[in-house]
């Protein structure tokens, strides 16, 4: 019997967002954003600063990641505030770097995530492809 390998038009909906969502993240500033966003909202000034980048660069960054929904922006006088709007991607972000560092223990807040290495058999090698 042969089974056709036909995904659903829902479910191919899902997963070209997840691929838009993955690349607008896989980036060294704005990964390094999310890793400070993480630990609480920040203005565009505080960014910069942490970051060493310039303003319009730092907003440009922030914009493109809000435009896809992984960060969330308010108003407080002049200034922007930006924090994670979606903290599913902070998770996967958390699982990359740990199967980066060549597995080991989940971060905390990856733990019981879903990572790779909490799957029975991948963390030891035996569901690698």
């Amino acid at each position: 019997m042969t089974e056709t390998c036909t995904v659903p038009s829902m479910e191919a909906t899902l997963l070209q967002k997840a691929a838009e969502v993955l690349k607008t993240v896989a980036h060294p500033v704005r990964l390094r954003i999310i890793d400070i966003l993480d630990k609480g909202e920040r203005s565009v000034t505080d960014l910069c600063g942490c970051l060493g980048t310039p303003q319009a660069y730092t907003s440009q960054q922030l914009n493109l990641m809000k435009a896809k929904g992984v960060l969330a922006s308010r108003r407080n006088g002049n200034q922007m505030i930006y924090s994670i709007a979606n903290p599913s991607v902070v998770k996967i972000i958390h699982c990359v770097r740990q199967q980066a560092q060549g597995g080991g223990e989940a971060p905390p807040a990856a733990r019981g995530s879903g990572c790779l290495t909490d799957a029975p058999g991948v963390a030891d090698g035996e569901g690698s492809a």
